[in-house]
């Protein structure tokens, strides 16, 4: 049984969410909960398998972080409207196991939720619309270190600074690997690197580096990525593709 824990400050959200959850053989609502302090007592006495969070103006990544560390045996999943992919991706970086958009259907719910259970990572398409091939990608060791600085947050003039490198030099090698990868900007960029970096998010930088401050350590970065490895994406007509890690 998948026991789901709920955040939302809408009273209809969490009505509707229990319902479809509660028509489901396979999940159980632990508890729904319009206060994260009420939700983090309840996910301290009780592990559910998820915590679905409704982003609201209350969610900060230092309170995700908290919540991920009380309880790593719960996945996180974001549930979101209209959220910056900056703050979608630093989301991932802390610990959410999937993203996921209010407005998907109630099928593509349910799909996250089971996905997630199961360990995989779900990736809304309202997230990050364009879907990455399957098939790992060989870097150089210049490639893999401004992608590890990338996944950290850090800007291309702090990126050059750590490196030794010109700002021009690193747009070069950021265009080079968006062609290298097939993604169409810095955010899926970032998420590819996420994806394949092996660290815990007390690893990631807290805030960015000034161009002439201290220089960043860039986080591993394996010599072959896996384009889309383990990253379930859903469509916006209720189906979903499930790639395994290669």
């Amino acid at each position: 049984m998948i026991r789901v824990a709920a955040y939302t400050t809408g009273s209809i959200s969490a009505i509707g969410i229990s319902a479809a959850l509660q028509n489901s053989n396979e999940f159980q609502v632990s508890g729904t909960f319009a206060s994260l302090d009420d939700l983090e007592v309840h996910v301290r006495l009780e592990t559910p398998t998820l915590i679905l969070l409704e982003v609201t103006p209350a969610i900060n990544l230092s309170r995700l972080s908290a919540l991920v560390s009380m309880q790593p045996e719960s996945s996180l999943i974001l549930w979101f409207d209209c959220v910056p992919e900056s703050f979608l991706l630093q989301g991932r970086a802390v610990g959410a196991r999937g993203l996921l958009s209010r407005t998907s259907s109630v099928e593509t719910h349910l799909q996250c939720m089971r996905e997630v259970a199961q360990g995989a990572l779900w990736l809304d398409r309202n997230a990050c619309p364009h879907m990455l091939p399957n098939s790992t990608v060989r870097l150089t060791p210049r490639e893999r270190q401004v992608m590890g600085l990338l996944v950290q947050g850090l800007t291309n003039k702090e990126i050059a600074w750590s490196l030794g490198i010109t700002d021009g030099t690193v747009k070069i090698f950021l265009r080079c690997l968006r062609k290298k990868l097939k993604v169409l900007d810095r955010f899926e960029l970032a998420f590819v690197a996420l994806n394949n970096t092996f660290a815990s998010p007390n690893s990631f930088s807290a805030a960015a580096r000034s161009a002439d401050g201290n220089k960043a350590i860039p986080l591993y970065v394996p010599p072959f990525l896996c384009v889309n490895g383990n990253t379930t994406l859903a469509n916006d007509n209720n189906r979903s593709e499930s790639r395994s890690v290669v």
